[in-house]
C-alpha cells in the first residue's frame, strides 16, 4: 500500500560546558587585620555564586569576601540557565603569631 512515510530524526544532546569553581585566597588569618580574603573565579561572572562555611552556613553571595575565623570554606558557582553547579574549597589556617625574642639589659 503506498505512501508509507518513513520519518528520520536526529537528535543532538549539547552538555553544558564544564563549571570549575577556583578560589585564590590567603592561607592565614592576617594577625595584623584579624581577616582573610577569599576570591572565586571563573571566567562567566552571570553565574550565581555563595561563599559557604563548615556548617554550610551562608556567609557571602559575592565572588569576594573577607573571613575572621579559621576554618573550611565552600565556594559555589551555579549556572542560573543550565542548573549545573561546581564546588572549589579552601582551609584557612588561625593566624601566625611572630616568636620575638627579647633582651633585658
Amino acid at each position: 500500500a503506498g505512501g508509507d512515510c518513513i520519518v528520520d530524526t536526529i537528535l543532538q544532546l549539547n552538555e553544558p560546558a564544564a563549571i570549575i569553581a577556583q578560589i585564590i585566597a590567603d592561607e592565614y588569618i592576617s594577625c595584623i587585620s584579624g581577616k582573610a580574603k577569599l576570591t572565586g573565579q571563573f571566567p562567566d561572572v552571570s553565574m550565581d555564586v555563595m561563599w559557604l562555611n563548615e556548617v554550610n552556613a551562608l556567609i557571602s553571595d559575592r565572588w569576594d569576601t573577607e573571613v575572621t575565623q579559621a576554618g573550611k570554606y565552600y565556594f559555589v558557582i551555579t549556572d542560573p540557565v543550565s542548573g549545573c553547579s561546581a564546588m572549589d574549597s579552601v582551609v584557612i589556617e588561625p593566624a601566625i603569631y611572630p616568636d620575638f625574642d627579647f633582651l633585658a639589659e
